[in-house]
Protein backbone atom coordinates (compact mmCIF):
# COMPACT_ATOMS: atom_id res chain seq x y z
CA UNK A 1 0.00 0.00 0.00
CA UNK A 2 3.15 2.46 0.64
CA UNK A 3 1.26 3.64 4.16
CA UNK A 4 4.26 2.49 5.78
CA UNK A 5 6.93 4.65 3.69
CA UNK A 6 6.00 8.10 4.87
CA UNK A 7 7.19 7.53 8.52
CA UNK A 8 10.77 7.13 6.57
CA UNK A 9 10.63 10.27 4.66
CA UNK A 10 9.56 12.34 7.93
CA UNK A 11 12.48 10.52 10.41
CA UNK A 12 15.04 11.30 7.11
CA UNK A 13 14.38 15.35 7.74
CA UNK A 14 14.55 14.74 11.42
CA UNK A 15 17.55 13.26 11.03
CA UNK A 16 18.84 16.03 8.89
CA UNK A 17 17.58 18.69 10.86
CA UNK A 18 18.77 17.65 13.96
CA UNK A 19 22.14 17.14 11.86
CA UNK A 20 22.11 20.49 10.73
CA UNK A 21 21.56 22.16 14.61
CA UNK A 22 24.38 19.71 16.01
CA UNK A 23 26.73 20.80 13.52
CA UNK A 24 26.18 24.21 12.89
CA UNK A 25 26.41 23.95 9.50
CA UNK A 26 24.68 22.68 5.66
CA UNK A 27 28.51 21.55 4.80
CA UNK A 28 27.74 17.88 3.61
CA UNK A 29 30.94 16.24 5.11
CA UNK A 30 30.59 17.96 8.37
CA UNK A 31 26.79 16.96 8.41
CA UNK A 32 27.91 13.09 6.58
CA UNK A 33 30.39 13.20 10.15
CA UNK A 34 27.71 14.38 12.92
CA UNK A 35 25.28 11.69 11.71
CA UNK A 36 27.99 9.14 11.66
CA UNK A 37 28.80 9.93 14.91
CA UNK A 38 25.25 10.16 16.75
CA UNK A 39 21.99 8.58 17.18
CA UNK A 40 18.45 10.10 16.11
CA UNK A 41 15.43 9.82 18.39
CA UNK A 42 12.99 9.78 15.22
CA UNK A 43 9.43 8.83 14.36
CA UNK A 44 10.69 5.30 13.70
CA UNK A 45 12.82 4.72 16.36
CA UNK A 46 16.39 5.45 17.10
CA UNK A 47 18.70 5.39 14.24
CA UNK A 48 22.05 5.38 14.09
CA UNK A 49 24.22 4.72 11.31
CA UNK A 50 27.55 2.40 10.96
CA UNK A 51 30.82 3.21 8.88
CA UNK A 52 29.21 2.39 5.49
CA UNK A 53 26.16 5.00 5.59
CA UNK A 54 23.42 2.25 6.23
CA UNK A 55 21.69 2.21 9.51
CA UNK A 56 22.64 0.01 12.42
CA UNK A 57 19.53 -1.66 12.62
CA UNK A 58 16.81 -2.15 9.71
CA UNK A 59 13.24 -0.47 10.35
CA UNK A 60 11.59 -2.28 7.11
CA UNK A 61 8.41 -4.07 8.12
CA UNK A 62 7.02 -6.65 5.91
CA UNK A 63 3.02 -7.41 6.39
CA UNK A 64 0.43 -9.25 4.81
CA UNK A 65 -3.54 -8.54 4.90
CA UNK A 66 -5.33 -11.28 6.20
CA UNK A 67 -8.72 -12.45 6.22
CA UNK A 68 -10.30 -9.93 4.26
CA UNK A 69 -13.83 -10.32 3.20
CA UNK A 70 -16.04 -8.78 0.20
CA UNK A 71 -15.06 -5.48 -1.52
CA UNK A 72 -15.42 -3.05 1.08
CA UNK A 73 -12.14 -0.76 1.72
CA UNK A 74 -13.02 -0.02 5.22
CA UNK A 75 -11.66 -3.27 6.31
CA UNK A 76 -7.70 -1.83 5.49
CA UNK A 77 -8.37 0.43 8.55
CA UNK A 78 -9.00 -2.52 10.93
CA UNK A 79 -5.14 -3.35 11.95
CA UNK A 80 -6.28 -6.65 12.78
CA UNK A 81 -6.22 -7.72 9.20
CA UNK A 82 -2.65 -6.26 8.55
CA UNK A 83 -0.55 -9.18 10.19
CA UNK A 84 3.63 -8.04 10.86
CA UNK A 85 5.53 -10.88 9.76
CA UNK A 86 8.76 -9.07 10.10
CA UNK A 87 10.76 -7.71 11.86
CA UNK A 88 10.89 -10.12 14.55
CA UNK A 89 10.21 -7.50 17.37
CA UNK A 90 6.78 -6.55 15.41
CA UNK A 91 5.42 -9.86 14.09
CA UNK A 92 2.10 -10.29 15.51
CA UNK A 93 1.27 -13.26 13.23
CA UNK A 94 2.13 -15.80 10.58
CA UNK A 95 2.63 -15.29 7.10
CA UNK A 96 -0.09 -17.27 4.75
CA UNK A 97 0.72 -18.77 1.87
CA UNK A 98 -0.51 -19.20 -1.00
CA UNK A 99 -1.63 -15.48 -0.41
CA UNK A 100 -4.69 -16.47 -2.16
CA UNK A 101 -5.51 -18.20 1.34
CA UNK A 102 -5.66 -14.79 3.09
CA UNK A 103 -8.36 -13.95 1.64
CA UNK A 104 -11.62 -15.70 2.80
Amino acid sequence: MGDNFAPFGHAAVQVLGEAAEGAKTLDQDKLGEYMHSHSFDTVVGTITYGPDGEWMKARVLVSQFQNLTGNDPGQFEDMTKRVILWAPEYESGNLIWPSTEALK
